[in-house]
């Protein structure tokens, strides 16, 4: 046993490590100062590497020492949540070698995740606590950088989620107004794409981004950003669809997609990964919405063994559809446009007063197909995906068909939009073009009365001549 010098007095270590990682190693601590905070519990000494005891990092450390006691007085940590503060520095002849922190037990949700025996409900609920940490140590100051499932532990015997290796995140001193940067992360942020881990200072984004990536592998068992379309490695292949905002996962035709644990669930998905990173849902908006997803019934597809909401737990297609609308009338929407775009021009060919008249009907027509047409594309699509599985998987059948549904639902909100603003217009022009054509049909029909009788009249002058003509030559 080795001792190290703490601000409590000397500190028992022993020699048999515990760990690696976080630039570092982790030693059981065997003795500790009996003034020391957290002296009763089970202790960890974090006895950093040479190159990393740098004074920016001790001075981050006593900051987050300083958080760690206001977070236990304050109580401000979620229920079954815990934080591995660090409670004390450790000093080795006067130079400073790390820290001690409360050792947690447990397994890391990476380990976690890959455990079919754990109930989906339970996953459900440590992806909500990883969210609930993550928001609240956004109000002290702190970002992760660094979210990762191997940072947070999950103690199966006391139902609790600890977060470990918190040195390494970003924090902000109130005292002293500097911002301690975070030194690394496995996964990657638009944002530490776009600088250098270490110099980059990282909004509270970067991680709500990652805690959706890492929520989305604790659910589905895979990474959210891959796909297999390119022959890179995984790492550039993630970067460059965080970048892209491109959703990887939801590119690839499954059985069951990103709405396997719920619509509501999907979309933010979505929103984190296609859509605007200034945009993205945060970490409470995360914890929200799987809450309510911990009293869901959980079932496996058949076909691809995917985790998902049970079917039953589900609405159905007709139940998620609004009133009065359908596919059915999102086709009989893109019809009457079409349809008032050929009336116009054909108003437009017959007479050229119309075409002012023609050409905004046709404008507004053109407007509302191309409004429907991008989300009726996915409708085609999700509809054909559920055409192929039907043959040998009637279940998943079912599952793509709910999507083409609920894509039908998007194209009809969009036709309705669209035809709700371009309808008055419509109309006005059609009716202003429907009367000019009556207008030019009714002078066409004159003219024609006109021709008929002066032809007529022309036929009796040829008829009188002709008679003349012969008695002369009599």
């Amino acid at each position: 046993m080795r001792y190290f010098d703490t601000d409590f007095g000397p500190m028992g270590v022993s020699d048999d490590t515990l760990g690696k990682g976080g630039r570092g190693k982790v030693l059981p601590v065997m003795l500790a100062p009996p003034e020391m905070p957290q002296a009763k519990k089970k202790l960890v000494l974090k006895q950093v590497e040479g190159r990393w005891r740098t004074e920016g990092r001790q001075r981050k450390v006593a900051c987050l020492e300083r958080m760690g006691r206001g977070a236990a007085q304050g109580k401000t940590l979620p229920a079954g949540c815990a934080v591995a503060w660090p409670v004390t520095s450790a000093y080795e002849e006067g130079r400073w070698i790390g820290f001690a922190m409360r050792a947690m037990e447990g397994r890391p949700l990476d380990a976690v995740k890959a455990d079919g025996a754990i109930a989906p409900a339970v996953k459900v609920r440590q992806a909500r606590r990883a969210c609930e940490l993550v928001s609240a140590l956004h109000a002290h100051g702190v970002v992760l950088g660094d979210v990762s499932l191997s940072n947070f532990m999950y103690d199966e015997a006391h139902d609790r989620l600890a977060l470990v290796d918190i040195d390494s995140a970003q924090v902000a001193d109130e005292a002293t107004g500097c911002i301690y940067p975070t030194t690394e992360s496995r996964e990657k942020s638009p944002e530490m794409l776009a600088g250098r881990m270490g110099e980059v200072v990282l909004t509270s984004r970067s991680d709500d981004f990652l805690v959706a990536v890492e929520v989305f592998r604790l659910l589905f068992d895979a990474h959210p950003l891959d796909e297999y379309a390119a022959d890179v490695s995984p790492a550039e292949m993630r970067a460059r669809n965080a970048t892209a905002c491109r959703f990887g996962f939801a590119n690839e035709r499954r059985c069951c997609g990103p709405d396997a644990f719920g619509r509501e669930l999907g979309n933010l998905f979505r929103r984190t990964f296609e859509g605007p990173y200034e945009l993205i849902p945060n970490a409470a908006d995360y914890a929200a919405c799987l809450s309510g997803l911990e009293r869901q019934a959980f079932e496996t597809c058949p076909v691809c063994g995917q985790v998902r909401v049970a079917v039953a737990e589900e609405r159905s297609a007709l139940e998620v559809a609004p009133s009065g609308l359908s596919v059915r009338r999102v086709v009989g929407g893109l019809g009457f446009a079409a349809g008032a775009s050929v009336m116009a021009f054909a108003c437009c060919a017959c007479m050229p007063e119309l075409a002012g008249f023609a050409q905004e009907a046709a404008g507004f027509a053109q407007g509302a197909t191309a409004a429907l047409d991008g989300a009726w594309h996915e409708a085609r699509l999700a509809a054909d995906a559920a055409c192929g599985q039907v043959q040998g998987f009637t279940e998943g059948a079912w599952r793509l068909a709910c999507d083409a549904a609920e894509f039908a639902q998007g194209a009809a909100s969009a036709a309705q939009d669209a035809w709700e603003s371009a309808s008055p217009q419509v109309e006005v022009a059609l009716s202003k073009a429907a009367e000019l054509a009556d207008a030019l049909v009714e002078g066409v029909f004159d003219l024609a009365s006109n021709a008929w009788g002066w032809l007529e009249d022309a036929l009796d002058a040829v008829a009188g001549a002709s008679d003349g003509g012969g008695a002369d030559a009599c």
